[in-house]
């Protein structure tokens, strides 16, 4: 069994004179006498002084909506647990047109604190969780925090959310593929976790998807824990699509499926009203400053991203290619897109803290999977776009930011890497980088495959390609420690923790030690 720190109350009856007045609740006493709150709590995006709280009503038939109308409920924040100590609270609304998700934002709060939230609809409150807000700008105090990326419901369960939820940290940093949008896979390792419904192309598909994943307890638990900060990636929509392209070719309306896509994420990510889609689009990359300790730069590689180069005939999406795909090495091949890759330039100007997180989606750095035939790389992920990255790294060194550091998820791998410049990564080193495998998503390659790719390419310092887990970090001003977490087997309920490998960099070393 799992101890959690992190152990939060459950759903309960409301106590005491909350009182909201009738005309607001626009909804039918019969609809409240089951649960709303099905689908949990969630917090995101602090700041110093604000952070977004989250939760969707969902009517007893998951199939159906809630009301027909916007709903009124009520938020609490509270200094303790039994919510006696009642700090703030305040009246928000469920809007229907967002299927009667809640995004209220809390502002004017002290720095650097911590609060235990929760919803109340009628008589009926939801699960209490537990967030804070940021350090004051001009405090470098620590920070512990996780990685994590890629739970695919049909590889297996989120147990290992249960262990990051017990690692007690500050901060939950999720780096993409918070649902998969395929249809019932055939190698689902059983068949009542398969997918109950064909491939997601419409808005109640997605909706759909998200409520069967949110309902997973352990997934529920890490997201009460404390704030999230979350980018997407690809099975958000559609995998290895790449702006305004699909994988499969050629595909009718693909933007009216991003479109519907886009807004079943921002529906039910804890995530601010300015991140909003609108139509097609949504502007989802940003910085948080966590004191005058970290900068997070959490960046968007998908939406406006060059086209892969040398797809497979008929297809767009991911290849592996050789030296003979020229097009790789186009200069004009962007992964962030000219407007992102300005701003993020900007960002790296204005910074002043201590420590430095590129955050995004997939490996960054160079590898070749074959030497022996003059390079082999596959088209997804950075080694596509090599011009894009040494842009990108050379916007790094010559910004002089302090303590530079790449995270990644996507590969279904734990990495530990050096990002050097050059094409071959043979250049001075610009940055740290440090990847997650999967929470349950599988590796498409051996261990033994990963060994000999790894060997390939110096500045790989750990690959493991067969575990499935997370990142458990810890910052201070002199040190970062890197945890690499992993389950003994998501094809289990209850799950051993193993800490494969232990890793520090040193301030303004870049250089990363290993230490167990």
């Amino acid at each position: 069994m799992i101890k959690r720190r992190c152990f939060l109350k459950g759903s309960a009856s409301a106590a005491g004179a909350l009182v909201v007045p009738a005309s607001l609740w626009n909804i039918a006493k019969a609809q409240v006498k089951e649960d709303p709150f099905a689908l949990g709590v969630a917090s995101g995006m602090p700041t110093e002084n604000s952070v977004v709280l989250w939760t969707r009503l969902l009517a007893q038939d998951a199939s159906q909506p809630f009301s027909l109308q916007d709903v009124a409920l009520r938020w609490e924040l509270s200094e303790n647990e039994d919510f006696t100590k009642v700090f703030k609270s305040g009246i928000t609304f469920a809007e229907s047109a967002w299927a009667h998700s809640v995004h209220a934002e809390v502002e004017a709060l002290p720095a650097d604190k911590w609060f235990y939230y929760r919803f109340i609809l009628g008589e009926v409150t939801s699960p209490v969780g537990r967030t804070r807000t940021l350090p004051d700008p001009q405090k470098s105090e620590a920070l512990r925090f996780i990685l994590a990326s890629c739970q695919n419901y049909q590889h297996g369960y989120f147990s290992a959310l249960d262990h990051a939820a017990a690692e007690n940290p500050d901060l939950v940093v999720w780096v993409g593929d918070y649902i998969y949008e395929y249809g019932p896979l055939p190698n689902a390792f059983r068949l009542d976790r398969m997918h109950p419904a064909g491939e997601c192309y419409t808005l109640e598909d997605y909706r759909n998807r998200y409520t069967l994943y949110k309902a997973e307890q352990p997934l529920q638990h890490l997201h009460a824990c404390c704030p999230w900060i979350i980018t997407w990636d690809d099975h958000e929509v559609e995998n290895d699509y790449a702006n305004d392209r699909g994988n499969k070719l050629p595909q009718k309306n693909f933007l009216q499926r991003r479109a519907a896509a886009y807004k079943a994420w921002y529906e039910h990510m804890p995530v601010r009203k300015s991140l909003r889609p609108q139509e097609h689009e949504a502007i989802i990359y940003g910085a948080f400053q966590v004191g005058s300790l970290a900068q997070f730069y959490v960046l968007d590689n998908r939406q406006y991203r060059s086209y892969q180069v040398c797809p497979r005939p008929g297809w767009g999406g991911s290849a592996t290619v050789g030296a003979d795909c020229v097009a790789r090495l186009d200069p004009t091949l962007t992964l962030l897109g000219v407007q992102q890759e300005k701003w993020l330039k900007q960002a790296f100007a204005q910074s002043k803290t201590r420590w430095n997180f590129i955050t995004q989606q997939t490996l960054m750095c160079y590898l070749d999977q074959d030497p022996d035939q003059k390079g082999v790389f596959w088209t997804d992920g950075w080694n596509g776009y090599p011009a894009a990255r040494t842009r990108l790294l050379n916007d790094i060194a010559s910004s002089g930011i302090h303590n530079p550091i790449v995270l990644g998820g996507d590969v279904h791998a734990h990495y530990v890497n050096e990002l050097r410049l050059g094409e071959k990564g043979e250049g001075s080193l610009v940055a740290a980088e440090f990847v997650t495998t999967s929470v349950t998503s599988r590796s498409s390659w051996s261990q033994a495959k990963a060994d000999q790719i790894a060997s390939y390419n110096p500045h790989v310092k750990y690959s493991q390609v067969d575990k499935r887990g997370y990142v458990l970090f810890n910052l201070d001003a002199k040190r970062l420690q890197i945890e690499l977490k992993a389950v003994d087997n998501v094809e289990k309920l209850f799950t051993l923790l193993t800490t494969l490998a232990v890793f520090e960099v040193s301030a303004d070393q870049k250089r990363i030690q290993r230490m167990a």
